[in-house]
């Protein structure tokens, strides 16, 4: 394709000693917290083949942000024609231990001996956020203590109003201790389960609000996430079964959950008058 073409915001058309020519690159991430991902496309043109099979190392700083072939290990160098244009994206995570500051994106390429053939060469800047970790749990009005998946633990929940009555949005905090690192997104589900087993109010998302994915808590930290639910206004008084869980929202695999078959930890709501 004719290079103008391209979608490309930063040009930089350099070219190795190899023919292997970096046309440009796209860091779609200006911010970033500890943990989350940092979006990079880079744009390469064959000049000449064959080429040597060359890995890409690309760092935060003085932190190493990944290193391997192109295409995520799919497409090497030595495959590429002359004249081929590759499109080459990149989300490695940041570590959830990095230091909050402003930090540049470097590219070098190098060869099979790791010796650089192009670079280092500033692609744009990043802003690391600081993290406030909440690692001792706040009282809680209820306790539960129910680990799942040998992952995360869930300490207690609060209630808001602690009372409710039918048409009522009851807000249901849970407070979740990490008990390690977890590399999956997990999506928490709450179900409020009628007299005969049916959902009669349910709230599913990503912890916090949809803000705080399971991937970037740290061993040890509590995270307080909360839930609304709306009654339906003809629910009868009574006690109801609330289900509570985490899952894969690809594929709705729920973290297990220990004497129970379907990976739910069971409370009570009572609805009043």
């Amino acid at each position: 394709p004719d290079p103008a073409d391209l979608p490309i915001r930063r040009w930089l058309d350099r070219t190795s000693d190899t023919g292997l020519t970096l046309l440009g690159a796209n860091l779609d991430t200006g911010r970033v917290r500890p943990g989350e991902p940092i979006r990079l496309t880079l744009f390469w043109r064959a000049d000449r083949a064959p080429q040597a099979d060359l890995s890409v190392r690309l760092s935060l700083g003085e932190r190493r942000l990944y290193e391997g072939p192109p295409v995520h290990g799919t497409y090497p160098t030595g495959r590429w024609t002359a004249g081929e244009v590759v499109a080459d994206g990149y989300d490695p995570r940041l570590g959830r231990d990095a230091e909050p500051g402003t930090y540049p994106l470097i590219l070098i390429l190098v060869d099979e001996e790791g010796h650089a053939v192009l670079g280092p060469l500033p692609l744009g800047e990043v802003t690391v956020e600081g993290m406030e970790r909440l690692l001792e749990p706040p009282p809680t009005a209820y306790a539960v203590g129910v680990s799942l998946g040998d992952q995360v633990e869930l300490l207690g929940y609060d209630l808001e109003p602690e009372s409710p009555a039918p048409g009522d949005r009851v807000t249901l905090t849970l407070y979740w201790r990490a008990l390690t690192e977890m590399e999956t997104s997990y999506t928490v589900f709450v179900h409020l389960l009628g007299a005969e087993g049916e959902i009669a109010a349910q709230h599913d998302g990503v912890p916090a609000t949809g803000t705080y994915p399971t991937p970037l808590w740290v061993a040890r930290e509590v995270v307080a996430d909360p839930h609304p639910l709306d009654l339906p206004s003809d629910l009868p008084p009574g006690t109801y079964s609330l289900e509570i869980g985490m899952y894969v929202v690809e594929t709705g695999a729920r973290l297990a959950v220990s004497g129970s078959p379907d990976g739910a930890i069971r409370l009570q709501l009572s609805i009043q008058p």
